[in-house]
C-alpha cells in the first residue's frame, strides 16, 4: 500500500483540473496514490480523469453515484484511501513539488501531531500573487492552544488542504454532512481537542481564483456560511468544556464580541454596496438564534457534544 493517499476533491471544474493533476503528479515524494473523487460532475471531468488514470498507475478515478457535496465527498474519499497518511487537495489549485515531502516529514518528526498544515499563496486572475498567508507558528503547535485561537478567529488558519494521519481520522469519525461548506473547520476543531498540529512555514501551494458563481466567491456576503461558522463555534466550545454550562463566561463574551462585530461589519458592507436583500438576510441570521446572535440554540449545542468529557 502507498504511504500517502492524495484525495483530490472535484466537481464540475474540468477547465482547471489538468493544472492540478499535473502539479500533483510532479511531486518529489513518489510513494502515493492519487484518488480523483468526482462528486458526480456533469462536465468533461470524467474523460480528463480517465485520461490521467490510463497514463499513470498511481491515479484512481472514482465517481460518486450522486452529488454528496463537500463533507460527503470528503467522507467518500477517506473510505477509498489506503495510505498511512490522507491528504485532502482541491481542484484548480497548484501544488508545489515539495509539498507532500514536507508534509510527511512534519508528521514523522512530530508524533503527537494529527494534522499538518502550511503557509500558502493566493493568486488572482492572470497569475498575479494577491497575498501570502503565513503564521508565526512553531513546527509543533499544542492542540488546545490552536483551538482557543481558532474559536474566535474570523477565518480558519488551517485551510481545507492538509494531511492527516489515517488513524486520527478514523478515531474522529466522519465529516459532519449537516455542514455543507465548513465541515472541514469543524473537523479541525474536533481534532485539536485531542491532538497537536504540525506547521510548515513555507508556502506549499497556490490557491487559484474561483470563477464567478462559485460558492467560495459570493457577490457580497454568504450569510449561510456566516451562520454555519457561528454554529460550529458554539458547538465546539461546548465540546471543549464538556457542555455549554461549563464554558467560562470570558470565552462566551469573547465569542459574542467577535461574531457580532464581524456579522455587523458584513451587514454594513451589504448596505454600502446596495445589497438590501443581502442585508435583510443578514439581519435574519443575526436575530434568529438565542446565544448572542448566532443561529444555534444552547440546547442544540449541548446535544451536539459527541466527546462528552472536559478537555484541559
Amino acid at each position: 500500500m502507498p504511504t500517502v493517499s492524495l484525495c483530490l476533491l472535484t466537481y464540475n471544474r474540468a477547465s482547471v483540473l489538468r493544472r492540478t493533476l499535473d502539479s500533483l503528479l510532479a511531486q518529489q515524494y513518489q510513494d502515493f496514490e492519487l484518488i480523483i473523487n468526482d462528486d458526480c460532475s456533469s462536465d468533461a471531468t470524467p474523460s480528463i480523469a480517465q485520461e490521467y488514470e490510463r497514463r499513470d498507475a498511481r491515479v484512481r478515478y472514482c465517481r460518486n453515484p450522486t452529488n454528496l457535496r463537500y463533507a460527503g465527498n470528503q467522507n467518500a474519499a477517506a473510505e477509498r484511501a489506503t495510505g498511512e497518511f490522507i491528504a485532502y487537495v482541491h481542484d484548480g489549485d497548484v501544488y508545489y513539488p515539495n509539498m507532500v515531502q514536507l508534509w510527511v516529514e512534519a508528521l514523522r518528526q512530530n508524533p503527537t501531531a494529527g494534522i499538518v498544515f502550511n503557509a500558502l499563496d493566493v493568486h488572482e486572475e492572470h497569475g498575479i500573487t494577491a497575498a501570502q498567508h503565513r503564521h508565526d507558528y512553531p513546527p509543533l503547535i499544542r492542540g488546545l492552544t490552536l483551538f482557543d485561537e481558532m474559536i474566535t478567529a474570523s477565518s480558519s488558519p488551517i485551510f481545507g488542504i492538509v494531511m492527516l494521519r489515517a488513524s486520527t481520522l478514523k478515531q474522529l469519525g466522519a465529516f459532519d454532512v449537516t455542514l455543507p461548506v465548513l465541515a472541514d473547520v469543524d473537523m479541525w476543531l474536533r481534532l485539536l481537542l485531542h491532538h497537536d498540529a504540525a506547521y510548515v512555514s513555507t508556502p506549499l501551494f497556490s490557491v487559484m481564483p474561483r470563477e464567478v458563481g462559485h460558492i467560495n466567491r459570493p457577490p457580497l456576503v454568504n450569510w449561510g456560511v456566516q451562520a454555519e461558522r457561528d454554529r460550529i463555534y458554539v458547538i465546539n466550545l461546548a465540546r471543549r468544556f464538556g457542555g455549554w454550562s461549563r464554558v467560562p463566561i470570558d470565552a462566551r463574551r469573547a465569542l459574542l464580541r467577535k461574531r457580532l462585530g464581524e456579522n455587523g461589519s458584513a451587514l454594513v458592507r451589504c448596505l454600502l454596496k446596495g445589497g438590501f436583500k443581502e442585508a435583510l438576510a443578514g439581519l435574519k441570521v443575526m436575530t434568529a438564534g438565542r446565544p448572542f446572535g448566532t443561529t444555534v440554540d444552547l440546547a442544540e449545542a449541548l446535544q451536539a457534544v459527541s466527546m462528552n468529557r472536559i478537555v484541559h
